[in-house]
């Protein structure tokens, strides 16, 4: 009876763990990852005086901190990002409170997942147009959605 269950139990195994019939390909594959400094816009041009101080301590934060930290902001866009969009979308007082909000809620490691929907890139999202108060901007999106 031991052999026979034996016999029942390996055969299947071992019918099925061949696998010479499977063609098995070289696969090329890239493992390098893009530097977040290079996709930034370091510039000044275009910018009105509130946007150019703005974007000076923007630049002094990345080139200080930001490159030599990594890539650790939980969130898209990260928060000197959206501290230049909220900028760029609305007055001096505005853009600060905003921050403000933004980066409280960026330390607060507790249930963040519940509240964001996450990127492609696996981080939450939560972009400047959610906070402008202006009706045809405001979309919501539930936290199980995964936005592209």
């Amino acid at each position: 009876m031991v052999k026979l269950f034996f016999l029942l139990l390996f055969f299947p195994v071992v019918l099925l763990a061949q696998t010479d019939w499977q063609k098995w390909e070289k696969k090329d594959v890239s493992y390098q990852r893009t530097a977040p400094f290079l996709e930034r816009d370091y510039s000044l041009s275009g910018e009105d005086v509130f946007g150019s101080a703005t974007k000076i301590f923007i630049n002094t934060y990345w080139v200080l901190f930001s490159n030599l930290d990594g890539d650790n902001c939980p969130f898209n866009p990260t928060c000197s990002s959206f501290l230049h969009q909220a900028a760029k979308r609305t007055n001096p007082v505005k853009a600060v409170l905003m921050f403000t909000d933004r980066f409280t809620r960026d330390m607060n490691p507790f249930n963040r997942g519940s509240n964001y929907p996450v990127h492609i890139t696996g981080k939450f999202y939560d972009p400047v147009e959610l906070y402008l108060l202006e009706e045809n901007s405001v979309h919501y999106l539930s936290p199980s959605h995964m936005v592209q």
